[in-house]
């Protein structure tokens, strides 16, 4: 981080607040360090936290690469299409042949 950043964001920062909701890799966010700093720029305790709080729950829902493992690669729905192609192309030569075998 580079020199005058806020203490909130300076490397080591924990987040303090009760049911934070924060993630791996994610930027740490010292919620009483943001807190502080605010207040020392002149905002008052409540408005300090308000602002605190919303910045804390944005980071809070920031996507991480294990949210998004279950979702499927370009190369799954390839694979997948692949799949359900062959199993059409089977299931038509299967039905061709019983048409065949009716009188």
């Amino acid at each position: 981080m580079m020199r005058g950043a806020p203490a909130a964001l300076r490397a080591g920062g924990a987040p303090r607040q009760p049911g934070y909701r924060g993630v791996m890799n994610a930027v740490a966010f010292d919620t009483h360090a943001a807190v502080e700093d605010l207040k020392r720029g002149g905002w008052n305790q409540s408005q300090a936290e308000a602002v605190v709080r919303v910045f804390r729950d944005a980071i809070g829902e920031a996507v991480t690469k294990t949210d998004l493992e279950p979702l499927a690669t370009r190369a799954d729905l390839a694979d997948l299409k692949a799949t359900l192609t062959w199993r059409i192309v089977l299931a038509l030569g299967a039905f061709a042949a019983l048409v065949r075998l009716l009188p």
